[in-house]
């Protein structure tokens, strides 16, 4: 149990409280004379068990989220991530996301810190990228957190260089991108097709800032990689 808050501003005190393994986290109102309501509960979808909860500002918006860790079979899915909506806390996939890549981030660090534990480096690597790929296949990775994930491990491969320019990296890169850019490009096409050149421009304007650009065609429109100038 821990609090107390006042998220809905009615001079009312709220705590959470998990009353065991199996319960689920309850948001409790409490009044002056005791009595209490449940705004708010939340049970693991899949059946795992909550072992933690707590706050933090996760995108430094002076907003904290409530950050839920559960332990269950999925270990790629142990993580949730709250935001409060006026009567209750919703989901925000997003910033689960964005947990990962900081995370990530900081315990590749830690193994490149120890000695150069390389084995356990490419390790985290490898799961960070299967990870990715994950949030990518259901469609819940955002432009914003698909720039960092990609710039991050461009950024780390030229520490380990355990990915080939021309081979495995741009491979897992494509892994990364192609799904979100083809999605982009169906939205593009919608657009033009409805005469919203506004939205077709935000769009194309979006794959710019990511390094690459649209290619009409007879075909049809492809991404390609736009040339920098290293001079």
């Amino acid at each position: 149990m821990f609090g107390t808050f006042d998220f809905n501003q009615n001079r009312k005190s709220e705590i959470f409280k998990l009353n065991g393994l199996l319960a689920p986290l309850e948001l409790v109102e409490l009044d002056q004379e005791g009595n209490h309501e449940t705004l708010w509960s939340y049970s693991p979808d899949d059946g795992s068990i909550i072992v933690d909860a707590k706050f933090s500002d996760l995108n430094q918006d002076k907003i904290p989220e409530l950050i839920v860790a559960h332990h269950g079979a999925d270990r790629n899915d142990w993580l949730s991530v709250f935001e409060w909506n006026g009567k209750g806390f919703i989901k925000n996939k997003e910033k689960i996301i964005t947990t990962k890549i900081i995370e990530f981030e900081k315990t590749f660090t830690r193994f490149m810190d120890d000695d150069l534990n390389i084995s356990g480096s490419l390790a985290s690597l490898f799961d960070f990228i299967r990870e990715m790929n994950i949030f990518i296949d259901k469609k819940e990775m955002s432009y914003s957190n698909l720039r960092k994930s990609k710039e991050l491990i461009e950024r780390i491969n030229t520490v380990i260089d355990v990915l080939e320019t021309k081979s495995e990296k741009d491979k897992m890169i494509n892994e990364i991108t192609n799904l979100n850019f083809n999605k982009l490009l169906e939205e593009r096409d919608k657009a033009r097709k409805e005469k919203d050149w506004i939205t077709a421009d935000k769009i194309r304007k979006n794959i710019r800032k990511a390094g690459y650009d649209i290619e009409d065609t007879e075909s049809g429109a492809r991404i390609i990689r736009i040339k920098r100038n290293t001079e």
